[in-house]
């Protein structure tokens, strides 16, 4: 595989939530994955991000739902 991922998804653990919204995804940033979702089971929030223009914008904050055009499903917890 070459390339970058087109979507990572995070599940957030409270002791690195910090660490996995900023270093880690200013890496996914850096190397052009185009969708980051960070999952916040804690708070039932979920995170989206997308890259727009080599930067990313966080697209919505759903709770307790992921919904995916791309996988095709919605997830609720």
């Amino acid at each position: 595989m070459h390339g970058a991922p087109d979507l990572v998804i995070e599940i957030l653990s409270p002791r690195t939530a910090k660490y996995d919204l900023e270093d880690k995804k200013d890496v996914y940033e850096r190397y052009g994955v185009k969708k980051y979702w960070a999952v916040d089971h804690s708070s039932k929030q979920v995170y989206f991000f997308k890259l727009v223009k080599d930067e990313y914008v966080e697209a919505e904050t759903k709770n307790a739902v992921i919904k995916s055009s791309l996988l095709k499903t919605e997830i609720k917890f």
